[in-house]
């Protein structure tokens, strides 16, 4: 019996031996060989400080942004839903159009601030996302330019309304005056509900979508613009004749050109 187990261990230790040797006859040992890379370096250099992982505070300002917005927004309809749908009236009927005008003025002018509040802040917006969306390197943060693009649209409206009321004073035009005006501002106000949620949307949705939706926008208020701009036109020409060279002056100098303008900085960084 004891015999028998030593003589299996044997044939265990024998058949070992035979295994690697045919290994080692079959598989050659490697040499070792220099390395041409001897040098070792760290992987982070000495001199190179880490930084904390801090959250990203881009998208809480956004959304702190669009939550003001839609506050605005709720308390404008709780107070004058009555007149804020009529001036969306006023953007498919020239009759009701004309029929909210007293004086060349709409009835209502307490919400003109308002609606002019919201639809800068939503072309400000827009431009924000254009500006990301098309890897358009502004050199500044985000809530900056933001509110650079707030305050440059509202100088912009600012400037632009001055030098049409002053002109109507001037040539005594101003009822035609205020019904272009008030023609402006009831597209202002057609312009924020049509826009507030697929921009709202670009800037929480995935890349790929986000664009397509920022496409989307700029369609509806490329549309809106043109419809405005075409509409006021014909309001002018219709009351008053004798104003036309006049307003071709007043549209080239402060809609087209700066329109203009825009897209050729705007192409300028695609």
């Amino acid at each position: 019996m004891i015999q028998d187990s030593i003589h299996s261990k044997d044939s265990i230790t024998d058949f070992k031996t035979y295994c690697v040797k045919t290994l080692n006859d079959s598989f050659p040992t490697l040499n070792t060989k220099n390395s041409l890379f001897v040098v070792k370096e760290r992987a982070i250099a000495d001199n190179i400080t880490t930084k904390p992982i801090t959250a990203n505070n881009n998208s809480s300002f956004i959304f702190v942004i669009f939550l003001f917005l839609f506050l605005f927004f709720a308390l404008l309809i709780r107070h004058g839903a009555k007149e804020f749908i009529n001036m969306i009236r006023c953007c498919f009927s020239r009759k009701v159009f004309e029929n909210s005008l007293q004086n060349g003025r709409l009835i209502n002018k307490s919400l003109i601030l308002p609606v002019i509040i919201l639809y800068v802040f939503i072309v400000a917006l827009m431009c924000e996302k254009i500006t990301s969306v098309w890897g358009i390197d502004i050199g500044i943060k985000q809530w900056q330019f933001i509110l650079i693009a707030i305050a440059g649209i509202m100088i912009f409206a600012f400037v632009k309304w001055v030098l049409f009321n002053l002109s109507g004073v001037l040539l005594g035009r101003y009822n035609a005056v205020m019904l272009y005006i008030s023609n402006q501002i009831v597209y202002f106000a057609l312009c924020f509900p049509l826009l507030i949620f697929p921009i709202f949307a670009t800037f929480f949705a995935k890349p790929d979508i986000a664009k397509l939706l920022l496409y989307f926008a700029l369609i509806i208020f490329a549309l809106l613009y043109v419809i405005r701009l075409l509409r006021g036109f014909v309001l002018l020409l219709k009351s008053t004749y004798s104003f036309g060279f006049y307003l071709f002056l007043y549209l080239c100098s402060v809609e087209i050109i700066p329109l203009l303008i825009a897209i050729k900085v705007l192409f300028s960084y695609i």
